[in-house]
């Protein structure tokens, strides 16, 4: 699957990038959301946020709302306004958006991102100048009318939630083969069914730097593990009268899998999103570019102007972080975006549009103000890339 998305990747990119670029009477000029560069332009950007993310789920892109371009030089600045919806991958996970389902209408949340994000055609260098993204979960009201018998969501922030969470996790470090313990890193999801009988949940998990001696479900480790994994877990509590009875699934990522995306090499890698540092980090930090290589694969170059700001943090740090993103908004950010989850409302809303700033670093490279509505093109917004039908039927979807 990896070897066939970079073939892919670097196919279109060869076709579309040995075109002419925009021309200069206009800075920044309306284009059609079909057009074979936006599209490419669309999924790199939507990659280097989910790069960016060390919370929440995998986003992909499932229509392109508006687009212009910004003729540079030997390169193209795409602004972009772009519908997303999130799979089942958690970020942590690092994969490829590709390799990631969509989760049905009662589990998804959607939404818009803004980027800006910038491709050089002769060089293929890739770099986000900045990006926003507000996503919110289908209405109450939504969810019924289309499936009356789904799960109802249960708030993040639902202490009964945690304690399913741990409790389900004290089952998976007991029967594990694991020497080290795990520890809950985020709520993803939960909900109910059979009116409160029966509880699931989603979260992620991180090695701990504890053994599992005296292991207890509310057990605190303050060992950090510099080699640790992530992993994430899929949990249900039963609640019947002869006793509650549990069950939880766990998919524990790699060393490989965590890197993979951000470095093909095998050397000089980053593990993003609190997963520790080396030499690569120093590197981005002076402004040197990532290479990313696949065989079939023309080179282009990622350019990282900012890692998530959960790194290099201790276990109880990142229970602090965990405790903030459970609030009704939550905010996933980085040093040139964020990503706003709103919470789930009875009925359907008009969802407010991203405020994208554009960071002083890329000012100075003349990078514009985003385009408001009243610019839009003309021949936008794009088909859907993917056959989500409950989406076209929500009165919240923007544009």
């Amino acid at each position: 699957m990896k070897l066939l998305v970079l073939t892919v990747i670097g196919t279109l990119l060869g076709a579309a990038w040995s075109r002419p670029g925009v021309p200069d009477s206009d800075p920044l000029q309306a284009a059609s959301c079909s057009d074979s560069q936006v599209a490419i332009a669309a999924d790199l950007a939507v990659r280097e946020i989910n790069k960016r993310q060390d919370e929440g789920n995998i986003l992909v892109v499932y229509r392109i709302n508006d687009a212009h371009i910004q003729n540079k030089d030997t390169g193209n600045t795409f602004y972009l306004d772009i519908h997303v919806v999130d799979t089942e991958c958690p970020a942590v996970s690092r994969k490829d958006g590709k390799e990631c389902n969509t989760k049905p209408a009662h589990e998804t949340l959607y939404g818009d991102c803004h980027a800006v994000i910038h491709i050089n055609r002769v060089s293929r260098e890739v770099l986000l100048h900045s990006y926003a993204c507000t996503l919110i979960a289908p209405s109450s009201k939504t969810v019924l009318s289309m499936c009356p018998d789904c799960p109802l969501r249960v708030s993040k922030g639902n202490d009964r939630l945690m304690g399913y969470a741990k409790q389900t996790l004290f089952k998976y470090n007991k029967e594990s083969n694991n020497s080290r313990a795990f520890a809950v890193k985020e709520i993803l999801r939960g909900n109910t069914q059979l009116r409160g009988v029966s509880f699931n949940v989603e979260y992620t998990i991180y090695e701990t730097g504890c053994t599992k001696e005296n292991l207890t479900a509310d057990f605190i480790c303050e060992i950090e593990n510099p080699d640790k994994q992530f992993g994430l877990c899929k949990g249900s509590e039963m609640v019947i009268a002869a006793g509650p009875t549990s069950s939880v699934n766990c998919e524990i990522y790699t060393t490989q899998d965590m890197h993979r995306s951000e470095h093909e090499h095998g050397k000089g890698r980053e593990q993003q999103g609190g997963h520790g540092h080396d030499k690569k980090d120093k590197d981005q930090q002076e402004g040197k570019q990532e290479h990313v290589h696949g065989p079939g694969c023309p080179t282009f170059h990622q350019r990282n102007q900012g890692s998530a700001e959960h790194a290099n943090r201790g276990p109880s740090q990142q229970q602090g972080d965990h405790h903030r993103s459970t609030r009704d908004v939550e905010s996933h950010k980085s040093s040139i975006g964020s990503v706003f989850i709103l919470p789930q409302t009875t009925d359907p809303i008009d969802l407010p549009e991203p405020i994208l700033k554009i960071p002083e670093s890329a000012k100075k490279t003349d990078i514009l103000p985003f385009p408001n509505k009243s610019r839009s093109s003309n021949v936008c917004p794009g088909e859907p890339k993917l056959p989500i039908k409950w989406i076209s039927e929500l009165h919240a979807v923007s544009k």
